[in-house]
């Protein structure tokens, strides 16, 4: 489609991983995805594990999916140059509309892949989804969601990070409703499990979450 964003029609996004080689000061997109005409796919999120190896959040056009939410979430490894798919994409399905704000951020244990990401449900509200992957095989090791019933607003998440010290896996984002003030929210998981999801109202929303080596968050 038009690359200028002011002309009219219909577009198709492909997902580029980039490259910046400090040395020469050069950008390079190594990798792009694409699945073709009238389909989509954002690239969320970065990771470098312990071998150097990439791990990319995607989002992605399925027009298989049923209802409204036509994008899936997408978990990729690539090798360090980032010219080569490891494994994936380990799609999880119907997760936002294609109008919707994106999410999709990563952080790497020395074992796991944890992602967090919004999910559209039957109702038409966002959930928090929390995912858990093996490291070394990529296999999803859970998929679990968690929605603030009582405020009844949308879960939206924009940083995750984890404890060096407790292994605490800290999400922020925000939740918004339509009928009250938004909030911004902190969630914490211990031991594969929900410990508490904190929100402190006033504050719009938040936007990033970093461990320190002291305990502090």
């Amino acid at each position: 489609g038009p690359l200028d964003g002011d002309t009219p029609g219909a577009r198709s996004h492909a997902a580029a991983l980039w490259k910046y080689n400090m040395a020469s000061e050069t950008l390079s997109a190594p990798t792009t995805v694409f699945y073709g005409v009238s389909e989509d796919a954002f690239a969320n999120d970065v990771e470098v594990d312990g071998a150097g190896n990439l791990w990319v959040t995607v989002t992605s056009s399925n027009s298989a999916n049923a209802g409204t939410a036509k994008l899936d979430f997408q978990l990729r490894k690539y090798n360090p140059a980032g010219t080569a798919l490891i494994f994936g994409p380990l799609s999880r399905p119907g997760y936002v509309a294609d109008t919707e704000n994106l999410s999709g951020v990563l952080a790497l244990s020395s074992a796991a892949a944890y992602a967090a990401a919004t999910k559209l449900n039957s109702f038409g509200n966002h959930y928090l989804a929390f995912l858990k992957f093996d490291l070394a095989s990529g296999n999803l090791l859970y998929e679990k969601f968690w929605h603030d019933q009582q405020y009844g607003g949308n879960e939206e998440v924009a940083g995750i990070s984890i404890s060096p010290l407790s292994g605490t896996v800290y999400v922020a984002g925000r939740i918004a409703s339509q009928t009250q003030n938004q909030k911004l929210a902190v969630w914490g998981y211990d031991d594969d499990a929900l410990s508490f999801a904190l929100t402190v109202a006033g504050h719009t929303r938040g936007r990033a979450v970093a461990s320190g080596v002291s305990g502090d968050t």
